[in-house]
């Protein structure tokens, strides 16, 4: 898993990638749903509640912010997250 976090204008950046199982082309629109979890996530970890993407959505949209992704099936996700920074927090 890479993480990184850089600043654009009036925003920061927060990338999250990974090379892990991705997710279908068809379960996609359903990825922030509230309990809602992939088929190959639920067989490769039972134990999971689908809660963990249902929750960094809403937090991050609650902060004016936009969290987007790309994923393919057996290649891996990377999850963008977008928040705009006030006035004292931007660095120039």
């Amino acid at each position: 898993m890479t993480v990184s976090v850089k600043q654009e204008n009036d925003r920061a950046i927060i990338t999250v990638a990974d090379t892990g199982i991705g997710v279908s082309a068809q379960q996609q629109t359903y990825v922030f749903s509230k309990f809602f979890r992939t088929e190959n996530a639920q067989r490769l970890e039972p134990n999971g509640t689908g809660l963990g993407l249902y929750l960094t959505k809403n937090i991050v949209e609650h902060h004016g912010g936009v969290v987007s992704f790309l994923s393919k099936e057996n290649k891996g996700s990377v999850f963008v997250i977008a928040l705009l920074l006030t006035t004292s927090q931007l660095v120039g």
